[in-house]
């Protein structure tokens, strides 16, 4: 398999799942209002670990989509 479309499965499958952490997120702390606060008020919460977790998964969709574009 080539390396790029090995980083393009990776950054895929890790904004998915980026996608869902954001999604849960917004499912568990209604307290945050989607149009008013920021994405990043979720980290500061109770369900801190799903906001990280959702972090790490964007760097690491953005580092693999980087290094396939090289």
């Amino acid at each position: 398999m080539e390396t790029a479309t090995v980083l393009a499965a990776v950054a895929l499958i890790a904004f998915a799942v980026a996608s869902g952490c954001l999604i849960q997120l917004h499912r568990v702390a209604p307290e945050v209002d989607l149009l008013r606060d920021a994405v990043s008020e979720y980290g500061a919460g109770p369900h801190a670990s799903w906001y990280r977790a959702q972090v790490l998964l964007v760097g690491l969709g953005a580092a693999a989509t980087a290094s396939g574009m090289q």
